[in-house]
């Protein structure tokens, strides 16, 4: 089935037309989607060796090692493969898009440098700009399938979500290695009015969240697995630079002091929350941090 695979390859490597990344036609989106389905309600398909990786891990749309923009078209799609996994109860077809999406992030979305002039100006500010937004919508994409797993108590598959790494020493860079970035996401997905969660509840759904209180209950639940990696942040190990329980950089905006109290205020009451969930504490392995 390599050659489905090309058809998907030649809408990525079509120049492009404008900044939106690659939209593909709706036949290749429903394609991935029902494939999908159908490997749900028949998962015991061994004839179909890697076919069945190709469609669960994103690569027909995403891409093996292409640095194509993402379009939001693309992100709604491979959202709708995502409920469709958790509704029929498929999660470990997840693994697949885990895995490879930490390798499309590490290598094809990496961090762009400055480069300077002589006269020290950087001329590859908007190279940079246009980067670090992939990185935030792509980033975006894997938090909500964090608040839609946990939601659904898939705690086996968030596990190993959070051991999964493919480095030595471990990295993982789907997830947060220090506080700054824990809190700046949850201030985030705490802000309605972020220009970010803009149309946020078209892209991502939960099976029962079709209501006007949709993006709030979306968030909400997205909240509360950033609260999860809050205490995540008390198990690893650091690398280079902060140490992952160190204290955030707080705003020094009287706007940022603000959002961040509201924030903090929201925090502290799911904190308290799944303080109380015993069993996901000791599915994690953090019943030992609440410890008298």
């Amino acid at each position: 089935m390599d050659y489905v695979y090309t058809y998907y390859s030649y809408y990525r490597k079509l120049p492009a037309l404008d900044d939106r990344g690659v939209i593909y036609p709706t036949q290749l989106y429903e394609l991935v989607y029902s494939s999908t389905v159908a490997l749900c309600v028949h998962p015991d398909q061994d004839n179909l060796g890697g076919l069945k990786h190709r469609i669960t891990s994103g690569e027909w749309l995403i891409g093996e090692m292409t640095s194509t923009k993402i379009s939001t078209e693309t992100y709604i799609w491979l959202w709708r493969s995502v409920v469709a996994c958790v509704k029929y109860k498929k999660v470990e077809f997840l693994y697949s898009l885990w895995e490879s999406n930490t390798r499309h992030f590490t290598y094809k979305l990496s961090t762009i440098y400055p480069e300077y002039n002589d006269e020290g100006v950087i001329t590859n500010q908007s190279v940079i700009d246009s980067r670090d937004k992939e990185r935030e919508s792509f980033l975006e994409f894997h938090y909500v399938l964090g608040g839609l797993l946990i939601k659904e108590r898939e705690f086996e598959c968030l596990n190993r979500f959070f051991h999964f790494t493919q480095s030595t020493p471990a990295e993982y860079p789907l997830l947060p290695s220090i506080m700054d970035q824990v809190f700046e996401w949850y201030v985030r997905f705490n802000d309605p009015y972020d220009i970010n969660l803009r149309s946020f509840e078209y892209r991502y759904y939960f099976p029962d969240s079709h209501s006007i209180d949709a993006k709030e209950y979306v968030t909400k639940e997205v909240r509360r697995y950033i609260v999860l990696l809050y205490l995540r942040q008390f198990t690893i190990g650091g690398g280079y630079g902060k140490r992952p329980t160190e204290k955030p950089d707080f705003p020094n905006s009287q706007a940022g002091k603000h959002d961040w109290g509201k924030a903090l205020e929201q925090f502290e009451f799911q904190l308290l929350e799944m303080k109380s969930d015993k069993e996901l504490l000791e599915k994690f392995n953090l019943l030992h941090l609440f410890v008298e």
